[in-house]
C-alpha cells in the first residue's frame, strides 16, 4: 500500500494531459546539478510518453 494520499492511483501523464501542458521550462545557471536536473526532466517526460522538449534557460537576468 502506498504511503501517499493518492493510495498509488496517481498517474502524472493523465494529469498533464488534462491540464494540456504545452511547454516545460527548466531554469538553471548551467552548472553540473542544473544540467543533471534538465536531463532528469527529459527522462521524466520520456517516461510519461509526453512529446515535449524542455526549454533550458540559463540567462535569468
Amino acid at each position: 500500500m502506498s504511503d501517499c494520499s493518492c493510495k498509488g492511483s496517481y498517474d502524472p501523464a493523465s494529469v498533464l494531459e488534462k491540464e494540456k501542458v504545452e511547454s516545460v521550462i527548466v531554469l538553471g545557471s548551467g552548472f553540473k546539478n542544473c544540467q543533471k536536473f534538465h536531463q532528469n526532466v527529459i527522462d521524466a517526460l520520456t517516461e510519461m510518453k509526453l512529446e515535449l522538449e524542455p526549454e533550458y534557460v540559463r540567462d535569468m537576468q
